[in-house]
């Protein structure tokens, strides 16, 4: 598995279902709750559910390989805290696809700046969700490489789950990573000291 990708493909290397029949069962497109390099992510219904739409552009080489390694990621990960991929779904004869997600209500990131207060057993809570779900990670040779605040999601209900898989890597030890990893102010020694041959410690 460390060798998924190679190369840009212009395809995708498991099967896609038509967004157009699909999206008969999506509906009520509410807003953009968030933007990024790949596209944007909307909140709309599903079933009666609400669920995040994650937009993934294609480019003119195809999709990246970062985008075909998260969603492989996420397929072979199934942890309580650790975000649910729904679906994956195409429209017709458009250049972009749809990672569908269970919807979380907040981010820790979006919480902290709301100047919300924790109680300790809330903060023991979410730390021992967040390295469970790293755990779990490491068990399956997988490094996410971008744990922050913003990665973090809670719901109202109190579960706790680690998202964003967009710079996740399987562990190989005769490999080299960059280390232009993970968001400056999280960065971990190994990397801002130039190490190349890091493993999931970071």
């Amino acid at each position: 598995m460390n060798d998924i990708v190679k190369e840009k493909p212009s395809f995708l290397p498991f099967p896609l279902k038509d967004f157009t029949a699909y999206s008969a069962s999506i509906s009520s497109t509410v807003q953009v709750i968030g933007k990024g390099a790949y596209g944007s992510v909307y909140i709309a219904s599903h079933n009666n559910q609400l669920v995040a739409l994650k937009k993934i552009n294609k480019s003119k080489d195809g999709f990246s390989k970062s985008v075909i390694r998260e969603i492989m990621i996420l397929q072979r990960l199934n942890h309580k805290n650790i975000v649910n991929l729904i679906d994956i779904n195409s429209p017709k004869d458009k250049d972009f696809i749809f990672m569908i997600f269970e919807f979380c209500d907040h981010d820790l990131r979006g919480l902290l700046e709301s100047n919300v207060t924790f109680t300790l057993p809330q903060i023991k809570y979410y730390l021992y969700s967040v390295l469970s779900a790293i755990a779990y990670c490491h068990e399956h040779d997988i490094i996410h490489r971008d744990i922050k605040a913003a990665n973090i999601l809670i719901n109202n209900n109190g579960s706790v789950k680690l998202a964003d898989f967009g710079l996740a890597r399987y562990k190989n030890i005769h490999q080299q990573y960059t280390n232009h990893v993970v968001t400056l102010r999280y960065r971990a020694p190994e990397l801002l000291l130039g190490s190349i041959n890091y493993t999931n410690a970071i």
